[in-house]
Formats: structure tokens, sequence, C-alpha cells
């Protein structure tokens, strides 16, 4: 006698729910994965925080930046930044000094030194008279101010002075001066109520005149054949 039997396997599928895992790792870091609004990491004294990507679909990689937290505990660092004085800083003021004035009428040439002791000497040893100061200026550099290159051609008995670099090389070069270095520190532009100083030069006798009035810009110029070379700069008033 046969049978014929029917074997029924029913196969019954268990859907398990995946649970983000959390913990800690080997160097007792907590662990925290994406699913959470904010993982908050702490390794020794520094504490992370690791944000949720923008979008569900994207993934936290390893790429990913940590960002540091602000510290729980103390005051954080107040950074000052350090700046320069203003070109219009007037403070230096009471540093100004006269700058002296002296003429050699037997060489026609007219010598300017912030420094009493170089005046002394041309006035001593090299012929010079010394006449009226030619307002105030500085023997250090400050804010707004420049050197006052001086330089001399020993050919032509003439002292040059110059603000520009440019002046100053080119007069070595092609000129015969000698540089004698920085007379005195004057401003470029018209600041603290300073005053100009005019730049004259006479081609006949060889001579750079500088002063800072402007009667004798006037007098010398249509009188002594001296030509006006504008403003070298500028400097404080006598007073």
């Amino acid at each position: 006698m046969k049978f014929s039997a029917l074997l029924i396997f029913t196969v019954t599928y268990t859907t398990y729910a995946l649970v983000p895992p959390t913990g800690t790792n080997t160097d007792d870091v907590l662990v925290k994965r994406q699913y959470d609004p904010v993982c908050t990491c702490t390794s020794g004294s520094t504490t992370y925080t690791i944000a949720p990507p923008t979008s569900s679909s994207t993934a936290l990689t390893s790429s990913t930046p940590l960002t540091s937290s602000t510290p729980t505990t103390g005051t954080p660092p107040v950074t000052t930044p350090t700046t320069s004085p203003p070109q219009n800083d007037c403070t230096a003021i009471p540093k100004a000094t006269f700058l002296l004035r002296a003429y050699n009428k037997n060489v026609k040439d007219l010598y300017y030194t912030a420094n009493a002791t170089q005046m002394a000497s041309a006035v001593a040893n090299n012929g010079y008279v010394e006449g009226p100061h030619m307002g105030r200026v500085y023997t250090t550099q400050e804010a707004g101010t420049v050197p006052l290159y001086r330089l001399y051609n020993a050919s032509a008995k003439d002292h040059f002075y110059t603000t520009s670099t440019a002046q100053r090389d080119n007069a070595v070069a092609a000129h015969g001066y000698t540089s004698q270095g920085i007379a005195a520190y004057i401003y470029t532009t018209q600041i603290c109520g300073s005053i100009p100083l005019y730049r004259l030069y006479s081609a006949e006798d060889i001579d750079h005149f500088y002063t800072i009035h402007q009667g004798e810009v006037d007098n010398d110029v249509p009188g002594r054949g001296y030509a006006d070379q504008g403003i070298a700069g500028y400097v404080l008033p006598l007073q």
C-alpha cells in the first residue's frame, strides 16, 4: 500500500530593527552615529561636536571635519590688534628741533642741518655764517615723516637736499654728488600745522636754496636768478 504524503514547510521571516550602536571604543571615546541630533565627544580636556548631515542621504565619513566646541570653563583670551600710529599722529611735536641754516658767500653755498655740533663746525672751520632757522624738524623718524637726504658736490661747492631716493641716487650717479646721510626728518604732506619748505636752484651759481619764507621766494627768484623748484617737504613753524 502506497501513501502519498504532502509535506508543507512554512518559512517564517522575522524582521529585526537595527538599533544604532553606542558605547565606547578602545580609547574610551564615546561613539555615536549620525542618527543622533548631535554627537558630543570628549577626549582628555577637548570636546568635539559632530553636527548631523544636512541631507539624510549624506553619510558621515572620515573626511567630515570635527569642530572644537567652546570650552565649558575659563575665559577665552582676548587678542588686542597692534596697529601703526596714524600718519597724522602729531604727538611727536615736542621732540622737534630747529633746522639750522648757514651761508658761505665765498663759494655761494647754503648749508642746512638739525645738528648744532655740525653747524658749529661749519661756522668755525668752513667759512659759513649762520643765518635764520628754517622751521622745526625731527632728528628721528616720526609718524608721517621721511628722511631729508643731504648730498654734497665738492667741485661745485653745493649742498643738495631731497626726500626723493630717486633724486638722491641720480645726483650721485650722474651729477658728481656724494651722499652725506640724513640731515633731518620732515613731513611729506601738510599735517600737524606744518608749513612748506620751498626749494630753489641757481644754475649760474650751482646753488640749492631752501626757505620757509614766501618773501625770500618772491625776491630771490626774480632778483638773483633762482628757479622755483616747488616744495621740498613740510616742516613745523618756528613757534
